[in-house]
């Protein structure tokens, strides 16, 4: 017979992930930084296995999105430029936007357009700091170097990789297939 540790929850199932996201989303009020601080107080809740389970669901969600066409949004979103770590936090964050925005961009990334506002300051450097490793370490009484070091989880960010997708050669092209990005981010104000 096997015996159930005491400490030991329900797996993290993918509604279970998403309604974590929701109500920190919720709590964060549109704000980056109070939903990450909402999402480190929904994590304490857990044990530790159940935050590795949730750092494997959203870092799985991150690398679903590694294609081009989303890239190419970020890209033009941010005005016209984006680097490898630019577009891991812009996935990062894109997952942090709960099911709906994620699932709506991962079938049409023009989706974005009613996401992001032009004005937005922080729409250059869309990013969600994830604070999975840190509650962890936190969990188990472990320092910062050790918690690092030590993490179970992580699937990584895809750097390095092909991304999924088109390519496209020229400006052009990429206007003409995110037409309703290209209009609202790249037109002169």
């Amino acid at each position: 017979m096997a015996l159930k540790s005491e400490n030991k929850g329900p797996a993290m199932t993918e509604e279970k992930f998403w309604t974590i996201i929701e109500i920190t989303r919720n709590g964060g009020g549109g704000d980056r930084e109070r939903q990450s601080l909402a999402l480190r107080e929904e994590l304490r809740k857990l044990d530790p296995e159940q935050i590795v389970e949730f750092d494997e669901w959203f870092m799985r969600l991150v690398r679903a999105g590694y294609r081009t066409d989303l890239w190419y949004a970020a890209t033009i979103i941010a005005g016209g430029t984006c680097h490898d770590d630019g577009f891991f936090d812009f996935r990062k964050w894109l997952v942090s936007q709960g099911r709906s925005v994620y699932a709506a961009a991962m079938k049409d990334p023009e989706s974005l357009v009613d996401v992001v506002e032009r004005d937005d300051p922080h729409r250059i450097w869309l990013q969600f700091e994830l604070p999975t490793i840190a509650v962890w370490g936190e969990k188990l009484g472990k320092n910062e170097d050790d918690t690092y070091r030590d993490f179970p989880g992580t699937l990584g960010s895809n750097l390095g990789e092909v991304p999924e997708g088109d390519q496209y050669d020229d400006e052009h092209q990429i206007a003409a297939k995110f037409q309703k990005l290209w209009q609202k981010f790249m037109r002169p104000v």
